[in-house]
């Protein structure tokens, strides 16, 4: 068969000559594009194993440093609040605030013979159990003291700064709640015999909502119930301004309820967790029956979670979501003494052992502080802690390593 030209204005190109010339190209560009890809690849794989390793290192911390310290001279009836510009301490006999490098910037003197601590926001409260006293601080120190009258049990703060005591009387308890101007703003009377007795009360961040826990004897049975008052338009229309009530808990005992967010709360005891979603009128998101006895409970805004005893030295710790959806199941060593959340990461400490996990239980810090532990309290973000140990305050900030 004859060579076939093709002729376009007095130019000859032979195309079986054109043909092979085009192969020869593309077997050079094939292989030259196999040496970039190649290249790329190699480029990429020592990019994702720096990746890997620099966030692996990012990841965990390995040290600390101390960025102030201060002597303590207080004792062991001392408590202390971490805030972001310094720490305010509490005891028998006032309350003081601190600058992390012990400089004191006020003080307010009371005498209180069984204090307890709440704290909402920026408001916190410290109230005389037995006695008839709260006084309430924020940051830029005292606010005002509210008189109970009555014995107080409970104290609840609220983001607002508003008061709620249960408080106790020879045949009833009263649920009240003050304002900043130490006026009651309702108060709500239970009779044991009837209501029973409020084991947990909790007020909303918003001060709108009240929650409480009842145990009651009725009829020769125990029974527990969680209710939820309204205090805005919503429990207007209400009777007692009840806008919901859960009694599926027969003989569980609700020892604690609480508020995690302005729109979720939890009520727990030895076998039982509950989440609720509290808009309006509170719904039951989530019921968790734990055969094992619980042995803390933990929880932020966006996690909840509970330790049991799983053996051989461990405990069990589960993860939920605020929605009440199983996060993570995994073990710790049974020596922590406090658990608490820390951003998305868990943090644990008990005698001088401190150390911080991720959800999923991998551990991304582990030390032993040989001063030991009286305290051990988050100030901002993961890496930053107020250390009270026995003889020092201390302000650390945790270090990756290499």
């Amino acid at each position: 068969m004859s060579n076939q030209t093709y002729n376009d204005e007095n130019k000859h190109v032979n195309i079986d000559e054109e043909t092979e010339t085009a192969s020869k190209n593309h077997k050079r560009h094939r292989g030259s594009r196999r040496k970039i890809i190649g290249m790329v690849a190699g480029a990429l794989l020592i990019i994702a194993v720096f990746v890997v390793c620099f966030t692996r290192v990012k990841s965990t911390y390995n040290s600390y440093t101390v960025k102030s310290s201060v002597a303590r001279n207080d004792n062991s009836a001392v408590h202390y609040v971490a805030l972001e510009d310094g720490y305010i301490s509490f005891g028998h006999d006032g309350a003081a605030k601190y600058s992390y490098k012990g400089a004191k910037e006020w003080e307010q003197t009371y005498e209180i013979n069984n204090p307890v601590i709440d704290r909402c926001g920026n408001y916190i409260a410290v109230a005389d159990i037995g006695g008839n006293l709260v006084y309430v601080f924020d940051k830029e120190g005292y606010v005002n003291t509210v008189n109970t009258a009555l014995p107080i049990i409970q104290m609840n703060v609220s983001g607002d700064g508003y008061v709620v005591a249960s408080l106790e009387d020879a045949r009833a308890t009263f649920i009240n709640m003050y304002g900043p101007d130490n006026e009651k703003i309702y108060s709500i009377k239970t009779v044991i015999e009837g209501d029973g007795f409020p084991v947990s009360i909790a007020v909303s961040p918003s001060t709108n909502l009240l929650m409480v826990s009842y145990s009651a004897v009725k009829q020769t049975e125990f029974s527990n119930s969680v209710v939820f008052y309204n205090f805005d338009e919503v429990g207007q229309n209400e009777v007692e301004r009840v806008v919901a009530g859960f009694d599926g808990y027969k003989d569980k005992v609700v020892s604690k309820v609480d508020f995690i967010s302005g729109n979720r709360a939890i009520a727990y005891g030895e076998n039982t967790i509950s989440i609720f979603s509290v808009d309006e009128y509170p719904k039951l998101l989530k019921e968790i029956d734990v055969e094992s006895p619980i042995k803390k409970v933990f929880y932020s805004d966006k996690y909840v979670g509970y330790t049991y005893a799983a053996g051989d030295g461990k405990d069990g710790v589960m993860i939920y979501s605020e929605d009440g959806k199983l996060i993570s199941e995994n073990t710790i060593d049974d020596d922590y003494s406090d658990i608490a959340f820390v951003e998305d990461k868990v943090m644990m400490y008990g005698n001088n052992s401190f150390a911080i996990t991720k959800l999923n239980g991998k551990t991304v810090f582990d030390k032993t502080l040989e001063e030991g532990i009286v305290a051990l309290m988050p100030i901002s973000g993961e890496n930053k802690y107020l250390y009270v140990s026995g003889n020092k305050i201390q302000y650390i900030e945790l270090k990756h390593g290499g």
